[in-house]
């Protein structure tokens, strides 16, 4: 049998495995009907989970375990805290009422092991406003749809090469990726090679507009395996904030030389460098040439006050070996 709800269940603690819950088959679906399922606490365990038409499945807190989650139609999953743990993952809608399942990350940590799928059949929207959002295979396809206004989306490969236009906003939050098959733009976000650190490939173009940012890690001198490496295979298109920091203890030498962007073709360039320590510490006149930045002095200077407390303590010195050699 199939657990159906038209009506509110209401999970706060304890644990509920869909296995004793429900009789035969392990599933817990909320079909047709406005069917409500609310877990602020506990432990929901479970084979599917499948959200359809009007109903609707809301994570307060607590832990969410399934092999797959389906969200049909109309139907809307929203996590405002807690954790989900899920093997595939997948949105869709009804061409011929024209309507889409929604899925709007508000807190906490959301894992896809396998997959995301958006537009598994036609439409299906993720709204993305904070939290963390990790999965191997993100696909947006067959008119799908997804927003990123903040928290975090690390994926493996993200597809944006669906068919039926496959739409996605990236306006906020940080993307953290190794492969992106398709074209973006990036209107507010922070674009992250890889995974601390990594190479990010875009098969594709980037567009960086002024309130975008690009975030680099160094820690290391092999190139995209303790450095981080942008490949853009076509138009790079730069504006926005250069964010470079080092990691894990690391310190460049003066001459290392980082190579951290790679492009088919370049237009435009950062309207704000931050590198460690201070931009005067490194050579950046080749980063519009071939993509290399260069450190050229110590990224960590002496503090002017240091200097003069210094400078005062030889002055001082001076001033007392006079008075000796006059005695």
């Amino acid at each position: 049998g199939v657990y159906t709800s038209y009506g509110s269940y209401s999970l706060a603690g304890g644990v509920l495995n869909s296995k004793v819950v429900n009789i035969g088959e392990p599933i817990i679906a909320v079909k047709s009907g406005v069917g409500y399922f609310y877990q602020s606490g506990g432990t929901h365990s479970s084979l599917n989970i499948e959200i359809n038409n009007t109903g609707n499945y809301t994570l307060d807190n607590g832990q969410l375990t399934a092999n797959r989650i389906t969200v049909h139609y109309a139907g809307q999953f929203v996590q405002n805290n807690g954790n989900t743990s899920v093997d595939e993952f997948s949105i869709h809608g009804n061409p011929g009422l024209q309507n889409v399942g929604i899925f709007q990350m508000n807190g906490g940590s959301f894992d896809a092991e396998t997959s995301i799928i958006l537009g598994d059949s036609f439409g299906g929207e993720m709204v993305l406003n904070d939290g963390t959002v990790t999965t191997d295979d993100f696909y947006v396809e067959n008119d799908g749809q997804l927003t990123m206004l903040g928290g975090t989306l690390a994926v493996n490969s993200l597809h944006l090469t669906g068919q039926a236009n496959p739409d996605f906003t990236f306006a906020g939050g940080t993307l953290e990726a190794f492969a992106i098959n398709g074209s973006i733009v990036n209107t507010g976000g922070t674009l992250s090679p890889g995974a601390s650190p990594g190479t990010l490939t875009i098969t594709g173009d980037l567009t960086q507009t002024s309130n975008a940012a690009l975030y680099f890690e160094l820690a290391g001198l092999a190139r995209g395996t303790e450095y981080d490496v942008l490949n853009v295979t076509g138009d790079l298109n730069l504006a926005g904030t250069l964010n470079v920091a080092f990691i894990d203890g690391f310190r460049a030498n003066i001459g290392d030389t980082f190579d951290i962007l790679d492009w088919g073709a370049l237009a435009g360039a950062f309207d704000t460098i931050n590198m460690p320590g201070y931009n005067g510490a490194w050579d950046l006149s080749n980063l519009n040439l071939d993509g290399s930045i260069t450190l050229i002095a110590d990224p960590v200077p002496v503090p002017v006050t240091v200097y003069l407390f210094g400078a005062g303590l030889l002055g001082l010195y001076g001033v007392r070996r006079k008075d000796i050699e006059e005695v």
